[in-house]
């Protein structure tokens, strides 16, 4: 989870402002995408794309973030999908609605996988694996985790490898597998320091205090966390500064120094407060904690139910979101059957008029045959022009009758085609008919033609 936010700290702002910014509408963005050249560029304009949100309240951001994705999923564009999902997982984690981060995660990585891109797969791994600890599913995050760091010691990516072995550190800490931590947490230490690279490092050092504090060795991990105070930069959020704050509570309080358990808990509350709220009730746990054991009971009372308030919103709030990224994906949904539904009745109804057109001059070239005066026509030709008339008026009435016959078949293959060979009965024997009355039309023209050619020669032979 720690590695997530370094990657992913722009999106912190999302958090501290109320301004909407009117966003570019997905089929653009798709089209500055698709017509950028090289993989880096594509990159780039879903970066710039990613940039507009910067300041946006997540309530404004994700809708459009959604609305993007899913037109690009439309597209079958599994790298512009994979970048967009990406983005709403992080965000989701980062508010700590794990269950909506995972639902766009999951189908992100499959998506970095059909296009062979190693270095989205590790992050989606590492975001996989931090949305499953967030939500205390800590075995499969350890899973994720150990997926993402094979893939990077691959890649030789050793910044990366060394935040992943944090994570997998993180995890094994909360099985209570400390023995199991320390060789991943000391392993990250050494690379960075390898490396020369403090950034970070920070979230290391409370890593390792945590290892000692599960061992039950508060007086070790003490010096560890104030390390990882020392070390916070800019780049360190409130959220982990809220964690390493509440590790020390949690320290102080193993220790016996309750006073300290109540200054650091106040601290990591505040810290935490008011987005961060795993973070927030951790620290009000360790207060309410500290009280009980100082025999101030109201205090710990009042603490108490203010946490299990908190825990009950972390659930309602998710559940909140939840409810509503479903009924907007219904809304996009409908949106998406009604206009398909306008697209295909405006095609039939130029395929009707089209129908129509070839109709009446097919009819038209065939009265005009049949009613000359000038020349004689073969049968053979009214014949074929004949089928030809029959083969426009059934596609005609197919056309016009097919939103009626759906409705009334219930879209059955079956039905839909009994329905169809009962049209072509009905004008099989009609075609009969009128191919026999301009048969007969035709033969009593050629006679009168036929028989005013025979006059006009017995008038040159005379």
């Amino acid at each position: 989870m720690i590695s997530t936010i370094k990657n992913i700290l722009f999106l912190l702002s999302f958090f501290y402002s109320q301004v909407m910014y009117a966003q570019p509408s997905p089929a653009l963005i798709y089209q500055q995408y698709q017509t950028a050249d090289g993989t880096a560029a594509k990159v780039k304009v879903m970066n710039d794309y990613f940039e507009n949100f910067r300041g946006t309240e997540p309530e404004f951001a994700i809708p459009s973030l959604l609305k993007t994705e899913n037109y690009f999923s439309k597209q079958n564009d599994d790298r512009g999908a994979g970048m967009l999902q990406l983005l709403l997982a992080q965000i989701f984690d980062l508010m700590g609605e794990y269950s909506s981060a995972l639902r766009y995660s999951i189908p992100a990585l499959h998506n970095f996988e059909r296009v062979a891109d190693t270095s989205q797969m590790i992050t989606l791994s590492e975001q996989i694996g931090s949305s499953y600890l967030g939500s205390e599913n800590i075995r499969q995050g350890l899973h994720y985790y150990l997926q993402s760091l094979a893939l990077a010691k691959v890649s030789f990516k050793q910044e990366r490898y060394a935040i992943i072995c944090n994570d997998v550190a993180v995890c094994y800490n909360r099985l209570n597998l400390p023995d199991s931590a320390l060789p991943f947490i000391n392993r990250a230490i050494g690379i960075k320091e390898k490396l020369q690279d403090l950034s970070g490092i920070s979230a290391f050092y409370a890593t390792l205090g945590e290892s000692y504090l599960v061992m039950n060795a508060p007086e070790q991990a003490l010096p560890y966390f104030r390390k990882s105070i020392e070390f916070e930069d800019s780049s360190t959020s409130p959220k982990i500064s809220a964690s390493i704050l509440s590790d020390i509570a949690e320290a102080y309080y193993k220790l016996g120094q309750y006073d300290s358990v109540i200054l650091y808990g106040n601290k990591a509350a505040y810290d935490a407060y008011p987005h961060y709220k795993k973070q927030l009730m951790n620290g009000l746990v360790w207060i309410y904690k500290a009280f009980d054991k100082t025999g101030m009971k109201d205090s710990a009372n009042y603490y108490f139910r203010v946490a299990a308030t908190v825990k009950d919103s972390i659930f309602t709030t998710e559940k909140d979101r939840n409810l509503q990224e479903i009924k907007f994906q219904e809304d996009l949904r409908l949106q998406e059957i009604e206009t398909e539904r306008l697209k295909l009745a405006a095609e039939r109804k130029e395929n009707i008029t089209f129908s129509l057109i070839g109709l009446g001059i097919v009819a038209g070239i065939t009265l005009f045959l049949l009613l000359s005066r000038w020349f004689i026509i073969n049968e053979k030709i009214i014949k074929a022009l004949g089928i030809v008339i029959l083969l426009f008026a059934f596609e005609f009435f197919n056309l016009w009758l097919h939103p009626f016959l759906e409705k009334l078949t219930g879209h059955s293959p079956l039905y839909m085609l009994i329905s169809l060979v009962c049209i072509a009965a009905l004008l099989t024997p009609i075609h009969h008919k009128a191919e026999k009355w301009a048969v007969n039309i035709l033969v009593e023209k050629n006679k009168e033609l036929q028989l005013v050619a025979d006059k006009k020669g017995m008038k040159k032979n005379v």
